[in-house]
């Protein structure tokens, strides 16, 4: 598991812009189906659309981890999804 330093909120915020912007994007195709409930129930939450609960929670700590690992990037505190996609950019 990834260590996290982003907030949920932006957490929340980061997944549910990505799941709206790229979910038909062939370059993220297998990413999205594996992703295909922290994605989006993390834009529900973002949207206030649903109540949050322990198990949604998981779900979307799972997907932000799991995007964390596969762009090979580390959570510093990220605040939008241009910093998480400049960082995946600038590595260094």
């Amino acid at each position: 598991m990834a260590e996290t330093t982003t907030s949920f909120t932006n957490r929340c915020q980061i997944l549910g812009e990505f799941w709206m912007s790229h979910k038909t994007d062939p370059v993220f195709a297998e990413w999205v189906e594996e992703n295909d409930l922290g994605l989006p129930l993390a834009f529900c939450v973002w949207q206030k659309i649903i109540p949050l609960n322990e198990e949604v929670t998981n779900y979307i700590n799972e997907t932000w981890d799991s995007l964390i690992v596969s762009l090979e990037i580390i959570d510093v505190g990220y605040t939008t999804l241009d910093e998480v996609f400049f960082r995946f950019d600038n590595p260094d």
